[in-house]
């Protein structure tokens, strides 16, 4: 069983001492970001890989994903992002989902952080195994006890907490002391949506929760 304290004094060493390449310890790997002319920054996997490829984690196999640090180039607090499961980010190319991220907090805080409700790093969400999340959950444990008063952005998705509530839930309740933020939409970006003609297809209307939910129809 990994010993998460030992993980934790990893991550906080490694964010002022700048890990220089990857090191296998206690069933892990720490994984510098290697983004071409980027930030500093690491991740943190489990030794275990897919038995069967998966196309889009590319040469990065690893089966789960613990943790991701980034460090911005201006001065700042930190922030956390909690989000469903890792997506196919490799130490060597980021994914959409880290890049929207960053571009909602680097010109305000020094740095983030990236944890997840489920390790496991798949791009499909529907084929993650969700029965055995305990190591992760007892990470995510661990780590929160040593970020307390940082903000938190709550960032699983919407509907998610249906379909997935005990999982969720016991996440949540670790939360509970912690500042938590959500990423909706600006009332400026709102009013154009609103003014926009749209075609009746579903995939259009799949950003409001389908077309029964959010359609009805006005004068033009």
């Amino acid at each position: 069983m990994t010993n998460f304290e030992n993980v934790i004094n990893e991550i906080n060493d490694f964010q002022t001492n700048e890990l220089k390449k990857d090191e296998p310890k206690d069933g892990l790997i720490y994984a510098p970001l290697n983004y071409k002319e980027h930030n500093y920054g690491f991740m943190i996997f489990s030794e275990e890989k897919y038995e069967s490829k998966i196309e889009r984690l590319k040469d990065c196999q690893y089966k789960n994903r613990y943790y991701y640090y980034e460090k911005f180039k201006n001065e700042g607090k930190n922030i956390i992002f909690v989000m469903f499961n890792p997506s196919s980010a490799c130490p060597n190319s980021d994914d959409p989902t880290i890049r929207n991220c960053r571009k909602l907090v680097e010109d305000k805080y020094g740095s983030m952080e990236i944890i997840n409700i489920f390790s496991e790093r798949n791009p499909d969400v529907k084929s993650i195994n969700c029965d055995d999340n305990s190591r992760n959950l007892k990470f995510i444990d661990e780590f929160l006890k040593n970020r307390k008063g940082t903000e938190v952005v709550i960032a699983w998705g919407y509907g998610k907490e249906k379909d997935y509530v005990e999982k969720i839930g016991e996440v949540k309740k670790l939360l509970k002391d912690f500042t938590k933020l959500k990423i909706t939409i600006k009332k400026e970006a709102l009013k154009e949506i609103q003014n926009y003609s749209r075609h009746p297809s579903p995939p259009t209307w799949s950003i409001f929760n389908g077309f029964k939910n959010a359609a009805q129809l006005v004068k033009y």
